[in-house]
């Protein structure tokens, strides 16, 4: 139930809804249950987007993996050699 609470108000407004419903949890609390849960996983992916990124110019390089429909990050590939996806569409 306090999860269901965290998730809804997070700190401190989950912390005096539970202090109403006579549940003993203050908002640090609160915020470690929410951390504490596993991170959705990204679901089926339909249309992919594919970007090629600098960390540092020269040196080391990434491709970010976006779900197109929902704009969100699937992966994130580090390739420290200045390497590129393009090889990958090949």
């Amino acid at each position: 139930m306090l999860t269901g609470i965290a998730l809804a108000l997070a700190g401190r407004a989950g912390a005096r809804l539970a202090a109403v419903l006579d549940l003993t949890a203050g908002r640090s609390s609160m915020l470690r249950l929410i951390m504490a849960l596993p991170d959705p996983g990204p679901g089926p992916v339909k249309v992919l987007g594919v970007d090629d990124f600098a960390f540092r110019r020269g040196r080391d390089y990434g491709t970010v993996l976006v779900n197109a429909e929902t704009g969100k990050p699937t992966d994130l590939l580090r390739e420290p050699r200045g390497g590129n996806a393009g090889g990958m569409a090949a």
